[in-house]
């Protein structure tokens, strides 16, 4: 066989290969690595995890991957609090650090909208929310998916749509009360959480 079409044809495996593996690399699912350590304060008060959490992301030196899973924490913490309008901040510098947090952003604006007298009304907000936002299929990308798989670890995911599966899976039990009622009571505005063909 002639020599330059061996090299041609291992050249173009050789390419195949590397392109292979850059895609394969850049579609991996990463959760961010302070992921484990930050949801063992899911169980601690509001207001101590807001303290912890605020510390943890004074500390110079972390991975912006890290910090924009702290920042979904800190705001899912406000939320447990009963104060959404604090949330929203976290919530935005969260979704500017990581733009696939697609549920994250449907809150950050939900939040902008209520304060600790509409507390209540976060899960209303949030389906409203969503359909202002265009409906966007939550969660919608790889690294979305993984982190919420990773928040609802030990958790089972109720019965409903994949908009109720997105928000029932971040770390906010105030959140997940809200659309267990709802499920349970299924008044008419939240039919996005039950009925598929309403999903995005």
């Amino acid at each position: 066989m002639n020599p330059v079409v061996i090299a041609v044809v291992v050249a173009a495996v050789s390419v195949v290969a590397v392109v292979a593996a850059c895609l394969i690399w850049a579609r991996r699912p990463v959760v961010p690595s302070c992921l484990d350590a930050l949801l063992a304060w899911q169980d601690l008060p509001a207001a101590d995890r807001i303290d912890r959490l605020e510390r943890w992301l004074s500390e110079p030196g972390r991975d912006g991957r890290d910090r924009a899973f702290a920042h979904v924490m800190l705001g899912c913490a406000w939320l447990d609090r009963g104060m959404p309008d604090r949330a929203a901040r976290p919530f935005q510098v969260a979704y500017h650090a990581e733009p696939s947090y697609e549920s994250v952003l449907v809150l950050a604006y939900t939040c902008m909208k209520l304060n600790d007298r509409t507390a209540d009304e976060l899960l209303n907000r949030a389906i409203e929310t969503w359909g202002e936002v265009g409906r966007p299929r939550l969660p919608a990308s790889r690294r979305e998916r993984a982190v919420l798989a990773a928040c609802r670890r030990g958790r089972s995911q109720p019965e409903g749509s994949q908009l109720a599966a997105a928000l029932a899976s971040l770390p906010s039990s105030a959140l997940r009360s809200q659309i267990d009622d709802a499920l349970t009571s299924r008044p008419t505005w939240a039919g996005p959480l039950w009925d598929s063909r309403r999903d995005g």
